[in-house]
């Protein structure tokens, strides 16, 4: 497949992606890498590739917010760039009383009200490499332990809509949903389709339910930590 939104050069894109809503964050975890460098920058979507301490390369790719836009760049990054792990990395809001700001989740099973997926909502996907999962967790409880933040493990609930069209700011959600976003079920659900890994790590920036949120400058600059575990897991995928 051709893709029309990526434009790296073949082999210039790694087997493993991050997928970072936010470009500036997507920056940010680029920073990390050693010898990072600039691969594709179409409609403001960069994408970078550069190396863990391991030596290996990982690429870190830009995708907007929700699941239509980031199925363009995952579908891309599969078909055209022969990506075979792509995880997630990003924020979340939740209703959850034992769920706090700065926390840090990892979703096992994803529902979603989306009409782009297809099957009857709410849909429900779990993540396509369930041992990915268990690292990613795994590696999140060992950096937390002397940290405020806390780790969980659970469901996600993955919407197309940031604003309700009937102004319903909240709504009730089963106890085992820890998290509210908008791209997690998408990506899961593109796992099994394309037969790719496919797992994500997430961390809490809004108590919706008590109006309480993390300001835009802190979304894109306070989740060193997230990052950080992130880029560990994928030295030892």
């Amino acid at each position: 497949m051709t893709a029309l939104h990526l434009n790296a050069a073949s082999g210039d894109i790694a087997p493993l992606v991050f997928l970072l809503g936010d470009p500036i964050r997507a920056k940010r975890m680029a920073s990390m890498l050693s010898a990072a460098r600039k691969v594709s920058n179409i409609r403001g979507m960069p994408c970078f590739t550069g190396m863990l301490r391991n030596g290996m390369e990982v690429s870190v790719q830009a995708t907007g917010m929700g699941i239509p836009s980031l199925l363009i760049y995952a579908n891309e990054l599969i078909d055209s760039y022969c990506a075979k792990t792509l995880i997630r990395v990003g924020t979340c809001g939740t209703t959850n009383e034992r769920v706090a700001l700065g926390d840090l989740f990892v979703p096992t099973s994803a529902v979603s009200d989306s009409g782009i997926l297809p099957a009857p909502a709410p849909a429900l996907v779990t993540p396509s490499a369930h041992e990915l999962v268990v690292k990613i967790y795994s590696c999140a409880k060992m950096r937390t332990d002397k940290t405020p933040s806390r780790v969980h493990k659970g469901k996600v609930f993955s919407t197309d809509l940031f604003y309700k069209w009937d102004n319903k700011e909240t709504q009730d959600f089963d106890s085992d949903v820890l998290g509210i976003e908008m791209e997690s079920a998408g990506l899961f659900w593109l796992g099994h389709m394309k037969n790719v890994s496919t797992a994500a790590l997430l961390t809490v920036t809004d108590k919706i339910n008590v109006d309480e949120h993390w300001p835009p400058a802190m979304r894109a600059t306070g989740v060193d930590t997230m990052l950080a575990i992130a880029l560990e897991v994928a030295s030892s995928v």
